[in-house]
Order: structure tokens, then sequence, then C-alpha cells
């Protein structure tokens, strides 16, 4: 098992106890990671998409996630991570958007501490 593959099965405990995040004026249930990085998780994303998200990885510094949507195109699709530091929660966007299919996912990186949950969004 490499650091990867380690960090994300310990996300998935911390993780899978977020409950729902609020996003805007709306609210998206916050995306379960299961214990095994690329497995199918469930999440908002769905325009172009079938439903499926993929958690491609987590970086080692916790601070980076990546994660594809499955189906076509040409609807794109985006990330938001919830970031925590000094009991403050902040949350980022992707800055890319790929179309649904994509397995090279769209990133989303905390500016300031780290990921603690993370779901997928269209774009």
């Amino acid at each position: 098992m490499n650091l990867c593959t380690s960090l994300a099965a310990g996300f998935a405990v911390l993780a899978a106890g977020a409950g729902l995040a609020l996003v805007g004026d709306n609210t998206a249930a916050a995306v379960p990671v299961n214990s095994v990085p690329a497995d199918s998780v469930t999440g908002p994303a769905r325009m172009g998409g079938d439903g499926s998200c993929y958690l491609n990885w987590v970086h080692k510094d916790q601070q980076s996630v990546n994660m594809w949507c499955a189906g076509s195109g040409p609807e794109r699709y985006g990330v938001t991570v919830q970031c925590t530091k000094n009991g403050k929660n902040y949350q980022y966007n992707s800055e890319n958007t790929p179309v649904y299919g994509d397995r090279g996912g769209a990133v989303a990186t905390c500016k300031e501490g780290t990921a603690t949950t993370w779901w997928p969004h269209p774009a």
C-alpha cells in the first residue's frame, strides 16, 4: 500500500462522518469516500454524467484531491474541497473543469488548512 493509498484510506474514516455541506444557497451531500481509491462514490454531479464519481488520489500533503466523474461530455464537472485550519472551515473549487468521462479528473486544492471532505458538482 503506497502513501497516497494510505492517506485516502485514512480520509475515508474522516469523510464518512462529514454529513452535509452547504454550497452557496444549495445543500450538497458530502461524497462518502470508500477505503480504496477509485471506488465509486455518489455525488450531486449528474448533468452529463451517470452519477458515479471516483477518487483518483489525495496528495500526501493532505491539501489536494483529484476526482473524476463517469459519463460523456460536452457537459463539465468540478470538485469542491472543504479544508480545516485552526477550527475554521474553508471551501475551494477546482480550477479545472473536465468533461464527464475524462479520467484525468478535477483537482481541488486547499489554500489554507488540510482537506477534510470533498464532493463533485456540475461546472
